[in-house]
């Protein structure tokens, strides 16, 4: 039986739907404490604009089991290569960066 995902948390941007290729996301950093990431994903944001191009940031929730619940600051759906451009560009700036996978 397969388990269900916790819900995503509430985010200060609206995920667009994935269409075609755009099935991967960014994930810039990840956070224990929602406020915390909340406030460092208005910041990613803002600071990586000209990086982050059409891709908008949100916070997803994960339950990591005895690790606890983390919030990770990730991008609604894009396609691969636009992910990987952007971990490429942010990874020059010194900034953490993967691609998940869809």
């Amino acid at each position: 039986m397969r388990q269900q995902q916790p819900p995503a948390a509430k985010s200060k941007s609206v995920a667009k739907p994935a269409a075609g290729g755009k099935k991967f996301r960014v994930q810039l950093a990840s956070f224990p404490d929602e406020e915390e990431a909340g406030h460092q994903m208005s910041r990613m944001q803002e600071r990586y604009a000209s990086l982050l191009g059409d891709a908008k940031l949100h916070l997803a929730k994960a339950d990591l089991g005895t690790r606890g619940i983390f919030y990770r600051v990730q991008s609604n759906p894009i396609s691969e290569s636009s992910a990987r451009e952007i971990c490429a560009g942010l990874t020059k700036l010194k900034a953490g960066c993967i691609v998940v996978r869809p």
